[in-house]
């Protein structure tokens, strides 16, 4: 799977950068950290396989921090009432 399919989640996240927490801010964590955890799973598979460019580790530290990144971050902005509903 191609990282340049995650085009358009960065659109979707420089839109609404400034956006105020909400449910909808939350969904938008929640899809980059699903994203970019499945193009890294898929990059792993790609690069595991015999004969793969060595070069597809990079893209898979990448999209890996990436992924840790929406985690961290996300967690930590989650609006209260997707806190509370979760609890």
């Amino acid at each position: 799977m191609p990282a340049s399919l995650v085009f358009p989640l960065a659109i979707l996240n420089w839109l609404s950068r400034n956006s105020d927490a909400s449910s909808a801010r939350d969904a938008i964590f929640l899809s980059n950290l699903t994203a970019f955890t499945l193009v890294g799973m898929g990059d792993l598979l790609v690069t595991i396989m015999p004969g793969a460019d060595p070069t597809g580790w990079l893209f898979l530290v990448l999209n890996l921090a990436f992924a840790i990144a929406f985690f961290v971050v996300g967690r930590v902005n989650m609006s209260s009432r997707v806190l509370r509903t979760a609890n």
